[in-house]
């Protein structure tokens, strides 16, 4: 019997308290001091996977209520740990890109090995960034065997005592000063009591709960999965290698970070799974090291972002991305056009290929269908001088290149020769003015060098060529959803490395 998708099952769940509490698959429940907390105001696909892979009853809040941006995130959660016990673990993801991954761990013991009040998942972007450049800078650097790119703090996954978060979440409202104070951002309002700890006097940062950052993982990982990995998730068949502890990850779009899951450690501190660049840190001894299985993984790109090859080498590096790039844009380009388009500028595939039809392929359509009428009316020219030679000359001449006893019909037919074939030099500029346009935004969305000027010298002389290379810089560095998500990778995951008892 074949198993539906995880996401599927998820529908099952139960919906109690006036759905507030959403029971996902609750096979193991958690201790009463345990609670796992998310936000969600309506059923969606990415909640149903949550649910579905957290072992333990989740409590969502907000649901059926209006979200109004952050003030409803810090009040529900507030309100909730109003009744909570001073002691209370909550542990708290968001519901957008928050999922767990099927495999058994401790949270409570890794947690309280912290010796921290509140736990963050370790982060590589803050979000907003307004003025946060700056106070980015301020944060520490992540201690010896954490990944350095991942050094600041994300509010969307915590976990943290009931009475700490509370006692924070209370100085957030008395900080505002009024009730529009709540739509303040979160994650800067986290972001500065942890650097404000960081930078204080001992004894007055002791008088606050301590806040600490996950840097080696050993709660949160995020991680940017494979799409294959993504399916196999909401598929349930998790692969082997992933069945050595229980995590969070969260997926990301776009932001940069590149971690694999936390299955290639025994414990979080010697042997993470980072993947930076073309290396995989050695974190064990080479001798306890086994290699398991390939994992493919996107690879960000931290150095300059350009087309991929040259604009006259239209099959790349000759290899998959390349040679599919070529034909999809050669036999297909109007599915190319659009394609690039939703891929980089979030824009609708069918409109952009239809509009890609209009500009270059319509048009000549209708030149080529004027053309033929004209070569059926007009006839061979059989009883006239008129060779093609001869009607170039008289054309350059100023004379009328149809002879004098032409019909009505074969003249009617030339004129709309001409009225098509100025009609296509219009749509023809019209189009290259459009895709210029179209590829300039393309190289500031995704951060290439270039100008305007030299998009519309490319694509006025050779569009395929133009179109081949978009199409194969967004396949080969898996932009999705506007994102710059860089090469795909193939990575050998460290294996758990072996005991060794000395009798």
């Amino acid at each position: 019997m074949l198993q539906r998708p995880a996401w599927q099952r998820a529908r099952q769940a139960s919906v109690v308290a006036a759905g507030e509490l959403w029971s996902g698959r609750a096979r193991d429940p958690p201790a009463k001091s345990f609670k796992v907390l998310t936000i969600a105001t309506r059923a969606s696909r990415e909640l149903e996977l949550l649910l579905a892979s957290c072992p333990h009853a989740v409590k969502v809040l907000g649901a059926g209520q209006r979200y109004e941006k952050y003030r409803s995130k810090v009040t529900l959660l507030f309100d909730e740990l109003m009744a909570a016990e001073e002691g209370d673990v909550i542990l708290y993801v968001d519901a957008l890109d928050a999922t767990f991954l099927p495999c058994h761990h401790d949270l409570l013991a890794e947690f309280q090995a912290f010796q921290a009040d509140i736990v963050f998942q370790a982060d590589d972007f803050d979000w907003p960034n307004v003025e946060d450049n700056i106070k980015n800078d301020l944060f520490p650097a992540p201690p010896v065997g954490a990944h350095p790119r991942f050094r600041l703090l994300c509010a969307g996954v915590w976990m943290g005592r009931a009475g700490a978060v509370r006692h924070y979440l209370s100085r957030y409202f008395l900080a505002a000063g009024h009730v529009d104070g709540r739509a303040w951002d979160d994650q800067g309002w986290w972001r500065n009591l942890f650097l404000a700890q960081v930078y204080a006097p001992a004894a007055e940062a002791r008088k606050d709960p301590l806040l600490a950052i996950d840097y080696h993982g050993r709660l949160f990982q995020m991680f940017r999965p494979y799409a294959t990995y993504v399916r196999q998730l909401e598929d349930g068949t998790v692969p082997a290698h992933c069945s050595n502890r229980r995590t969070s990850w969260q997926q990301t779009h776009g932001r940069g970070r590149v971690i694999l899951p936390a299955a290639f450690e025994a414990r979080p501190a010697l042997a993470m799974g980072y993947v930076s660049d073309d290396r995989l840190p050695l974190l064990m001894p080479p001798t306890q090291q086994q290699a398991s299985q390939t994992v493919p993984v996107a690879v960000a790109d931290d150095g300059e972002r350009k087309w991929d090859g040259s604009w006259l080498n239209c099959f790349g590096s000759c290899d998959g991305n390349g040679l599919s790039s070529f034909a999809l844009a050669y036999f297909m380009p109007c599915v190319a056009f659009g394609f690039n388009a939703k891929r980089a500028l979030l824009g609708n595939i069918w409109l952009h290929g239809l509009l890609y039809m209009v500009f270059f392929l319509l048009w000549n359509a209708v030149v080529n269908a004027a053309s033929w009428n004209m070569y059926l009316q007009c006839g061979m020219f059989e009883n006239s001088d008129l060779s093609a030679a001869e009607g170039h000359r008289k054309m350059l001449g100023g004379k009328a290149a149809l002879p004098e006893d032409a019909s009505l019909e074969c003249q009617a037919s030339a004129n709309a020769l001409l009225a098509s074939e100025l009609l296509g030099v219009v749509f023809f500029v019209a189009g290259v003015i459009y895709a210029a346009r179209r590829r300039t935004l393309i190289r500031q969305k995704l951060g290439i060098a270039g100008c305007f000027m030299k998009d519309l010298a490319l694509w006025c002389c050779c569009a395929p060529c133009a179109l081949c290379q978009e199409t194969r810089t967004l396949a080969v560095n898996n932009v999705q959803g506007g994102q710059w998500h860089g090469p795909t990778r193939f990575v050998v995951p460290l294996a758990a490395p072996v005991q060794v008892t000395k009798g």
